[in-house]
């Protein structure tokens, strides 16, 4: 049950500024009341995410991650 921190945590995204996470059906419930009631707070999150993606997570970016870390040589 929850949203699973580790993988998100491993692409360099941070709880709470980049998504929320949940342990139960009722912390769930609850963090959705709380940003219903605090859309400024819930777009926040929302842009911190967008940009994160938009910068390191581009397809030219990745490639090059992959390539990186099977010790391959980069060429522009």
């Amino acid at each position: 049950e929850g949203l699973s921190r580790q993988p998100l945590n491993m692409l360099g995204f941070e709880e709470n500024r980049d998504y929320v996470a949940f342990d139960t059906t009722e912390d769930l419930q609850a963090k959705v009341k709380h940003y219903l009631s605090a859309p400024d707070e819930a777009m926040s999150i929302i842009r911190s995410a967008k940009q994160k993606v938009e910068t390191a997570h581009e397809l030219f970016n990745r490639v090059e991650t992959l390539i990186k870390t099977a010790g391959l040589p980069v060429a522009y």
